[in-house]
């Protein structure tokens, strides 16, 4: 109406008419925001409204979020799909989350919006975890997995579709706890282009596991005891990960940052990386063979051994009690050339360039049985490992002769 030019004046008249101020509305052309309102989204200049409680979508007026007309309702889905877990606001649709379902909001606030079902069997119980991976699509964590979303960011021509991107690590997945988990959370590390997912596994009601997909090549890597309770990632170029601990058991907790610069955890876990394979069968899993070597090309990293363990036909323990161990230093190499990884920088030493040296393991699996399938486990002697490519040879059936995997079926 007007400004009060001093500190003093305690009464104010109004002298300009109320067409002034705004336009005319009717109080009873507006309902209320929707009791019990815990999901929150923009889309379209349009706020969307929705209750973890139940399955009604409430939108306002456009450009005017606390306006919601009487009939601004959608209807998702059914009771049967659950309540409404989450939104996220895309360019294209407004993508809603049930419990069983997943549907997108179309439209526009002249023409009117509608809902379109995408999905009754998979949807997301876990609020938290949907995250939008670059280049790759929106993920989420379903009863039934850890699924993607592609196709509804922008018009990249990608038909619209769920994709179950968790089957390689099904087992770790099998052992979350799904009573816990709105616990989930999710970041992008955008540094080393990995999405992590912080879940409860087993009786935990806490998050102690982290997941990671790095979805630059599609693999998965899990990190145990890692007792985070809330990640976030700075919006700045640096793009740090700032993790909140709760780890109050060792008085590590606080505020960490993520960094690449040590090899434990708070001095409690050694970090040791390890490569899993999936279990490989041979055409056919009714279709037995025996191994004979594995033949691994990795990055020489000083006197650090490179342990190779597997398992056959999905059995929990390895074939062998103790891991065959081989040395990633080439033996033919110039000895005066210094080792990477153990390099001195000064006058005398310089930073050796990576190195592949071809590493030979001798296996047998005879006192297994038939074999049908085969895992293969690498681990690091220390800290660090690189692993380049490996070829598998073995023999099957009638013949004696040693044949490659690649000349047997193609690849």
């Amino acid at each position: 109406c007007a400004e009060i030019q001093d500190n003093i004046t305690k009464t104010f008249v109004d002298s300009r008419s109320d067409i002034h101020l705004g336009l005319f509305h009717q109080e009873m052309m507006f309902g209320q925001i929707p009791k019990d309102t815990n999901l929150i989204a923009s889309f379209k200049n349009t706020m969307f409204y929705a209750s973890s409680k139940s399955s009604q979508l409430t939108f306002s007026a456009p450009l005017r979020p606390e306006e919601i007309p009487i009939g601004n309702i959608i209807e998702i889905g059914d009771s049967i799909a659950g309540p409404i877990t989450a939104l996220y606001a895309t360019r294209n649709a407004l993508v809603v989350f049930k419990q069983r379902g997943v549907y997108l909001i179309k439209g526009d606030p002249a023409q009117g919006f509608f809902s379109i079902t995408l999905s009754k069997d998979v949807g997301c119980i876990a609020s938290k975890s949907v995250k939008e991976i670059p280049g790759q699509g929106l993920s989420f964590f379903g009863t039934d997995g850890i699924f993607l979303l592609q196709g509804a960011l922008e018009n990249t021509g990608t038909i619209t579709n769920l994709v179950r991107i968790g089957q390689p690590i099904n087992e770790m997945v099998k052992r979350i706890n799904l009573s816990a988990a709105q616990s989930i959370r999710t970041v992008i590390n955008y540094r080393d282009q990995e999405f992590w997912m912080l879940v409860p596994t087993d009786s935990s009601y806490l998050p102690n596991t982290l997941l990671k997909f790095h979805y630059e090549i599609g693999e998965w890597s899990v990190v145990p005891n890692f007792k985070i309770r809330d990640m976030v990632t700075t919006d700045d170029h640096r793009g740090y990960v700032y993790l909140a601990s709760i780890d109050n058991e060792n008085s590590y907790s606080g505020l960490h940052v993520y960094s690449h610069g040590y090899d434990t955890k708070g001095g409690q876990y050694d970090l040791a990386p390890k490569y899993e394979t999936t279990n490989m069968a041979l055409g056919s899993a009714y279709d037995s063979f025996d191994i004979v070597r594995l033949q691994v090309l990795a990055v020489g990293y000083g006197s650090n051994d490179l342990n190779l363990n597997f398992t056959t036909n999905r059995e929990m323990s390895g074939a062998y009690t103790t891991s065959s161990t081989r040395n990633q230093m080439r033996a033919l190499e110039d000895k005066s050339a210094p080792i990477y990884g153990t390099s001195v920088w000064d006058s005398t030493f310089t930073f050796h360039k990576h190195r592949p040296v071809p590493i030979r393991y001798d296996l047998s699996a005879m006192h297994k049985g038939p074999v049908q399938e085969v895992r293969f486990e690498f681990t690091a002697g220390k800290n660090r490992v690189e692993l380049l490519s490996y070829l598998i040879e073995v023999r099957i059936g009638s013949r004696r002769e040693v044949l490659t995997l690649t000349e047997a079926y193609g690849g």
